[in-house]
Parts: structure tokens; sequence; C-alpha cells
């Protein structure tokens, strides 16, 4: 059967009504970001937006993101709610190949990816065995918070990256400084003050999940919060202002998760098994199995009673 204009409208109505379609390069960016993280997720679309929330395999980097309807030049939903699993890589390829303005539909156990005249139809991913991780309650522990400019912190990975495998950040004096060191030798950078009153804390990340992360950000301005030896938190959004400073597009907000490596009495620096996760317990070393975000919580609570 040939395939008239009239035919085409009368499938993306049916796509738009059952499915889902999104379109415009906030979803193109939403994929990079999750990519630095994981090859899988769930995206959880309402006719609201789209939230994900993702772990790496080795439960050390956490990514949380808000997307709402208004953020994207094109979004249909057909159903109240979806839940879609992607193969985040391969989605990647294709929108490479198709190009700008690509756009992207979701039915029936199918994704299209089209721009133009091309047009890719891939699997999705089931997401019966998906699970869903939960954004961690450690505020209490974040001791001190600054504000850093992406392309600052690629450079303080590039730096870091000459000396060590690991970067430390610290907060001294109101100030923040980012550092590295090999055996021998030392680097250290003061990045910028702290936001408000800050205690002196300090913690060390792996530098391979910074280097991926800082990447995957784009040039935006983030908010970072530390504690000591504990689980970093940055924050940022791509909301866009007018030239007055008042909201013109409610953009995405992302949450990153990272867990500290905890130096040893030899100076050795050992990755935490979680982001949020502190020492593990006995038992926890005898059963040698991978600790979920939430178990965190129950530790604290725990420890405050």
């Amino acid at each position: 059967m040939v395939n008239t204009i009239a035919n085409t409208e009368t499938q993306q109505t049916q796509i738009a009504s059952t499915g889902f379609e999104v379109g415009g390069d906030a979803f193109k960016t939403i994929l990079k970001t999750l990519n630095a993280i994981t090859d899988e997720c769930c995206l959880q679309v309402s006719e609201d937006g789209i939230r994900v929330a993702v772990v790496d395999p080795a439960h050390v980097a956490m990514l949380l993101l808000d997307a709402p309807a208004s953020a994207f030049d094109d979004f249909k939903v057909g159903k109240e709610k979806l839940e879609i699993g992607i193969d985040i890589p391969k989605v990647l390829e294709a929108t490479k190949r198709c190009g700008s303005k690509t756009k992207y539909s979701f039915k029936e156990g199918r994704c299209i990816v089209k721009a133009d005249s091309k047009r890719y139809t891939l699997s999705t991913i089931d997401t019966t065995g998906m699970s869903v991780p939960k954004l961690p309650d450690i505020e209490k522990n974040l001791k001190a918070r600054f504000s850093i400019e992406a392309s600052t912190l690629r450079g303080v990975v590039n730096d870091a990256s000459w000396m060590s495998d690991h970067v430390t950040f610290e907060v001294k004096n109101g100030k923040v400084y980012a550092s590295a060191k090999s055996d021998m030798e030392t680097f250290e950078n003061p990045i910028g003050d702290a936001d408000g009153f800050a205690e002196t804390v300090k913690s060390c990340f792996p530098l391979e999940y910074v280097k991926k992360f800082a990447k995957s950000v784009g040039d935006h301005k983030l908010t970072a919060n530390i504690g000591a030896d504990y689980p970093m938190k940055v924050a940022w959004n791509t909301d866009s202002f007018d030239y007055k400073g008042n909201l013109k597009k409610k953009g995405v907000s992302y949450t990153f998760l990272l867990a500290p490596r905890i130096e040893t009495e030899d100076d050795d620096y050992q990755p935490s098994r979680t982001a949020t996760e502190t020492e593990p317990s006995e038992a926890d070393d005898a059963e040698e199995e991978d600790t979920d975000f939430e178990e965190c919580e129950v530790e604290e609570e725990a420890e405050a009673s």
C-alpha cells in the first residue's frame, strides 16, 4: 500500500494516543548525561514530563533528573503514565546518524528515531526487572556547599589526572580547594568560596567518575555539597531567563551523587561500595553483597537513636 500523507498523519496520531513522542535537543542532552552513568534506563513518562533515576553498575554514582514537558520542543504522551526502558548508546548512535532536529517516538516496544528522510526503528527494554533508585536522605551530613562552573570542574579534572586517579575537594576557612597527590608529589588549586557558613570538611572521589560527569554537563553552573568522607551531591538545571532575569523557560533539573574514596592508614584509597554507604558492617563483609542506596538512611537512623 502506498503511504500517503493522510496515512502518515494517522500513524502519528496513533502513536501520540497510545505511546510517547518527544523532540528537541533537550532529550538528546538527557540521554548523553545519563550515558555518563549507565547504558540502560527506565523513562517514567507522564503528561507532566519525564523522570529518570539511575545508578552505575558499581553503585558508586547516582543520577536523578526531572524534565517538565515544557523543557521539550515537542512533547506528546497518550497514557497517564508510561515506563519505557531504553538502550541509551543505541538511541544515541541513531540520533548521531539522523543529525539535527531528531524526533523520538515510543510505542509497543519500539523506539523510532527519525529526522528528515532517515528513520531508525529500535527495540526498547523490558522494564519488569528494573528497579528505580530513590534519592537517599543525606542532607544532614553535607556540611559545606559551593558553586562551580562546569568548565572549571573540567579544568580540575584535567590537572588532577596528571597527578593521580582521584581528586579531593576540601573546604577550610571559607575557601574551596581541589587537590590530588601521588606518592611524592601534590597538586592543589583554590577554586572559589564556600556558600555561607561551611564546616571544614574534606572528601576524596574517584577521578574516572568525576571526569565522565564533568564532560556530560555542558557549560552550566553547578551547586556542590560535600561532607567529611561522605558522598558529594551536585545539582544543576537548564532553566532559561530573559534579559531581566525572569524565568523564560523551565528546564531540566539534575541531581548527581558520587561516593567517596576512603583513605586508609597506609594512605591507600578504597572506593566506597555505594554513593551513600559509610563504613561496611561485619555482616556486610560476610555476605559480600552490594548495599542499596536506601540502607544508608537506616544506618543513620540507628546512629541517631
